[in-house]
């Protein structure tokens, strides 16, 4: 287990994960397809895995990717 839950907190648009409905917490295993509405993202599991170059820091990504989900109209 990665040790990482995703949960859809009931949004407007569902969460999927590898094209499946997420209805509880599930575990997301690496390389795993997630869907937040238009939005499609990866999972990467950092744990013996080095980072992309180019690869925001933590805090920086997770505040993208809630402007991208904002700008989707996701988020209420």
């Amino acid at each position: 287990a990665s040790g990482y839950e995703l949960i859809d907190l009931r949004s407007a648009q569902g969460t999927t994960l590898d094209g499946f409905p997420v209805r509880g917490p599930v575990t997301p295993r690496d390389g795993a397809r997630v869907r937040v509405g238009q939005l499609e993202l990866t999972f990467v599991d950092p744990r013996g895995r080095a980072a992309p170059a180019d690869a925001l820091p933590p805090q920086e990504a997770e505040a993208a990717a809630l402007e991208a989900l904002a700008r989707a109209g996701d988020l209420r």
